[in-house]
Parts: structure tokens; sequence; C-alpha cells
């Protein structure tokens, strides 16, 4: 389950995906399904091409006999549609009978914790110290203090000071922050360092609208 795409390159690597579950798992039974409304409808109506959504390919399953069924997840962070998808999961799995599975689980995202963005950085890094110019893989070496990367997610409420312990961990690794003080580039006193860029200016809060009431995001429980 995927937020889907409409680029026709970008959607090979759902099939090169399909290919590696039905080897290890040993399933021919293997559906792609986008989460995105707006690109299976695009998708139909410019190439004719038909992709299921969760709940039609959770049907088509059910449908073909196949009693036991893992929904993974394929978004990079659990947002708005994760937690759509995990929501149609959970009221499901709680079908008994002849139109419910007997098993019926959703794995989380690739960055769905704390320890995946150690996990996923780890093995970004490799592919920072090297290019690839006309299918020609070369090694390029990085300067750490030049190139950084950075994972960023939305933070639920179990998530409070992950961007506190990112700070830190930015701090720590990198010594042109560590060694001026502060990430906004100033030394003591609040005065900038040589050669280093001005600070950003604070964030202006937009102006609410008269009788706007703001949504708080629903959370829903993964099923895993």
């Amino acid at each position: 389950m995927a937020y889907g795409s409409l680029d026709f390159e970008a959607r090979k690597t759902y099939e090169k995906i399909r290919a590696v579950y039905r080897r290890e798992f040993e399933s021919p039974a293997v559906e792609i399904a986008f989460t995105a409304g707006f690109i299976r409808r695009r998708l139909a109506g410019i190439e004719g091409t038909a992709v299921e959504s969760p709940l039609t390919a959770l049907a088509k399953l059910h449908d073909a006999g196949h009693e036991d069924v893992v929904v993974q997840s394929l978004h990079v962070a659990p947002g708005s549609e994760f937690h759509e998808a995990a929501a149609l999961v959970s009221a499901l799995g709680t079908v008994r009978g002849k139109f419910g599975f007997r098993r019926l689980a959703m794995g989380p995202p690739l960055l769905a914790a704390a320890p995946d963005y150690d996990a996923v950085s780890k093995a970004l890094a490799p592919e920072f110290d090297r290019t690839t110019v006309g299918g020609v893989v070369a090694e390029s070496p990085r300067d750490p203090e030049e190139t950084a990367v950075v994972l960023r997610r939305r933070l639920r409420p179990d998530g409070a000071g992950f961007e506190e312990r990112l700070q830190k961990r930015i701090s720590r690794d990198d010594r042109r922050l560590s060694g001026a003080g502060g990430c906004d580039g100033r030394g003591e006193g609040g005065r900038r360092a040589e050669g280093e860029a001005p600070a950003l200016p604070p964030r202006r809060r937009r102006p609410r609208l008269k009788g706007y009431r703001r949504r708080r995001p629903r959370i829903v429980e993964e099923v895993l």
C-alpha cells in the first residue's frame, strides 16, 4: 500500500517490491494499492491503468479466498494517508464470519519511530559517497561538514522531544555548529561567527480567520 505516483518510471519500483514480496513470502497474491484517490483517477483517465484502493484490494483478496492478509505500508512517514488506511484495516479486522478475515494485520511505514531514522540514515550514507552518471557508478566521497542528511517527521503526541534530540545530535556531530555556539550561527554574546550566514528571521504567525476553528489531527492506533 503506497501513496501512489503518476510517473511511469517511479511506478516500476512497485513492481520490483511486488517481486521481492512474492519471492520472500512464497505467495503469488501480492496486490499494490494506492491511497491517493486523485492519482488513481488520473491513471484511469489518462492511461487507462486501473490501480486498486486499499479497500478494493482487500475485497479482491477476500473474494479470492485469502484469509490471512498483511497490509504493508510503503509510505515514508505516518501521515494522514497512513492513518486513514490504518483505521480501515482496524475496522475490517473486527468483522467476523464469512465477510471477515481470519487474520488481518498492518505494518508501519518506513519512518515510524526514532530508531527507524538511525537505520535509514546508515543505509543512505553510502549512497552519498557515490554518483551515477549515464548508468556508470563512481566513488565520490563527501565532506561531512559540507553535506548532511536530515530526516524529519511530523510529531505525534508520543514523539515529544524528538526535535530536541535531533538538535543535540546535529550539534554533537557537526563541529561548525557546536563551535559556533548554536544552530543560528551565533557565537557568544549573540554575535555571528565570522563567515557564518545570518540567522533566519523569526517565523510570522499566519492570521487566523474569524470563526475558524483549527481541527486537531485524528490519531488512530496502528494494527501491528
